[in-house]
């Protein structure tokens, strides 16, 4: 009897779980951790799908944040991030992409966050790669500056380009 209840309650905790991760089911391939890996270098999104729709269109939109690390043996050392130690808390993002998933297809806006809190705007794609049923989730990531005026703040001027690795294909972790 005691076997019977654990096994319920996992099922319903695990259940559970899958209503909470997301409210839109076509947001769900892309809700969680990715990774890119190239030598030492791990790219990183994690994304996750707000909990409150948005009030102009009822949608419940995606949101995230990213992170480059270095591996150094057993070691990671963050190199940047979207959510720098160095940006005073009242300056820093929630999150620094969001948007919507339309046709399988999650894009919106991207803000690349420098040194200082200087930023970069642009806009990103990510579309969901099916390589086969029983293959690890993939997608590919994709992000492009927007042209025009860039934003200085603490007199750091922000890059002219993108300093997140652009056209890659990460796994869900």
């Amino acid at each position: 009897m005691k076997k019977v209840k654990c096994i319920i309650t996992a099922l319903l905790f695990f259940l559970s779980l899958g209503n909470a991760v997301a409210q839109n089911n076509s947001n769900l391939p892309f809700v969680g951790d990715w990774k890119f890996q190239q030598g030492d270098l791990i790219f990183k999104l994690h994304i996750w799908e707000d909990s409150e729709p948005n009030p102009y269109d009822g949608e419940y939109y995606l949101l995230g944040h990213y992170e480059m690390l270095q591996q150094n043996g057993n070691e990671l050392n963050l190199l940047y991030t979207s959510n720098p130690s160095d940006v005073p808390a009242d300056q820093k993002y929630q999150y620094v992409f969001s948007g919507l998933v339309k046709n399988g297809v999650f894009s919106g806006m991207f803000k690349e966050v420098h040194p200082g809190g200087a930023k970069l705007n642009g806009m990103f794609k990510i579309v969901d790669v099916l390589t086969c049923l029983t293959c690890p989730s993939e997608i590919n990531f994709i992000v492009s500056p927007l042209q025009g005026m860039k934003v200085e703040q603490n007199g750091v001027p922000p890059s002219q380009n993108f300093t997140v690795p652009s056209d890659i294909t990460m796994v869900k972790q």
